[in-house]
C-alpha cells in the first residue's frame, strides 16, 4: 500500500516556489527517500543527479539546456573514471 503523508519542513522562499509544482514535490520526496535508504520508486542515480541540478538551478533562477547538457556530460565523464 503506497501512502503519502505531508510533512512540513523549513525551506528557503526560493525552494518553496520550486516545490509549489506537484511534479517537483513528488521527485523531491523520492530523492529524500533515496537519501534515507528507503525505496524510492524508479529513480536511478542519474535521475537524482538531474533532479538535484534542476532544483538547484530553479532556486538560482533557471538553467539553460546547454548548462544542463554540460553538467550531464561532466557527470557521465566522472562516472567512467
Amino acid at each position: 500500500m503506497n501512502q503519502t503523508v505531508l510533512v512540513p519542513i523549513p525551506v528557503s522562499p526560493e525552494m518553496a516556489e520550486v516545490l509549489s509544482n506537484e511534479d517537483a514535490r513528488t521527485k523531491a520526496g523520492e530523492a529524500l527517500a533515496h537519501i534515507a535508504g528507503l525505496p524510492s520508486g524508479n529513480l536511478t542515480s542519474l535521475d537524482l543527479a538531474i533532479a538535484a541540478i534542476r532544483l538547484s538551478a530553479a532556486a538560482a533562477g533557471g538553467i539553460s539546456d546547454e548548462e544542463l547538457e554540460a553538467e550531464l556530460a561532466a557527470h557521465k565523464h566522472e562516472r567512467r573514471r
